[in-house]
């Protein structure tokens, strides 16, 4: 499971197959306009959990990003 945070919003996404993983610099998907600023990864350690992985995916508007590359 993926959770996006962003400061105006927050999307939750079980991405299917792995490769759809995000990795810093990528657009967050589900929130337009945003890209992975950081990412923080949990492990369960519940047989009963439904999901073994975790992806916290800490965001900052693109135009933001752009503005301190510019800067």
């Amino acid at each position: 499971m993926s959770l996006y945070l962003s400061r105006e919003d927050f999307a939750l996404t079980w991405p299917d197959p792995s490769e759809c993983l995000p990795e810093v610099g990528d657009e967050a998907p589900p929130l337009e306009g945003w890209q992975v600023e950081r990412m923080q990864e949990f492990v369960g350690d519940r047989t009963d959990a439904l999901y073994d992985l975790v992806l916290i995916c800490w965001c900052v508007s693109i135009r933001d990003e752009a503005d301190q590359t510019a800067a």
